[in-house]
């Protein structure tokens, strides 16, 4: 079983008198310890990193840090401007997927061979629908169509996924009655709360579910609900990949 982080800073960014991906793999959290790293890639700033609007250098630094970490893959998120625009039209979701594929094949451009695809070809792509947000079928419709049929290096590599709380049910059922394929859900509940198992032991696997659709990652805390016990964990989520699959042959690989 794999287990991960996502964060919306660099992981060579400065956390705890160390660079924040030596911080996080040196936590002691019991094994597995974490492996990958969710990025945000887009065409927007926001009040968080957006992996492809970095410098060339900057990619290739953050790249080699994460490596030397321990961390070699990348889940790749799109936020698009704020959490209430997935409530929007097709339009809204065919320009934010567009400028969310463009940014993951500009990263790897600028990589310099720091990054790379899955050797498979099949790479998940999630859309980041927070808890309680609006989600349009509209959007939906316009994003996962946009993904899937995104050119790059000659294939299609890219595949719509979808970060969203299961639980809601409003997500589910945009997913469920879409008239394109959603790959994968990354659940982002139950919280397992602040305590040992949750927080520095990974729970056993039980991500809540979208009925009839693959679930994928599991984000099974988040840094608040940590720090509220534990003062000196990192401000990362924590993940697990779904334990009957190698979720890591579909992110992004430092080689």
């Amino acid at each position: 079983m794999s287990m991960g982080v996502d964060c919306v800073a660099a992981a060579d960014s400065s956390y705890g008198g160390k660079d924040l991906a030596s911080y996080v793999r040196s936590y002691p959290f019991y094994p597995p310890l974490p492996t990958f790293w969710g990025r945000y890639f887009g065409g927007y700033n926001m009040n968080f990193t957006v992996m492809n609007l970095e410098s060339a250098s900057e990619i290739q630094a953050e790249c080699t840090d994460m490596k030397a970490r321990g961390f070699r893959w990348i889940i790749p998120i799109n936020s698009p401007q704020g959490p209430n625009r997935v409530a929007g039209t097709s339009t809204d979701g065919i320009a934010d997927a567009q400028a969310f594929c463009k940014g993951i094949g500009d990263a790897i451009s600028a990589s310099g061979g720091l990054l790379a695809l899955p050797g498979n070809g099949h790479l998940r792509c999630y859309l980041d629908v927070e808890p309680h947000a609006q989600f349009s079928s509209q959007y939906w419709s316009g994003w996962c169509q946009t993904v899937l049929g995104y050119q790059y290096n000659g294939g299609f590599p890219f595949y719509p996924a979808c970060y969203c709380d299961p639980a809601d049910g409003q997500p589910c059922v945009v997913l469920q009655n879409g008239p394109f394929p959603v790959d994968a859900v990354w659940a982002n509940m139950p919280n397992a709360g602040c305590a040992t198992v949750g927080c520095i032991r990974a729970p056993s696997w039980g991500p809540d579910t979208c009925s009839g659709i693959y679930t994928s990652l599991w984000q099974y805390n988040i840094d608040t609900v940590c720090q509220s016990c534990l003062s000196t964990f990192p401000p990362v989520d924590i993940n697990l990949a779904n334990p009957g699959a190698t979720e890591t042959n579909y992110m992004l690989y430092l080689p």
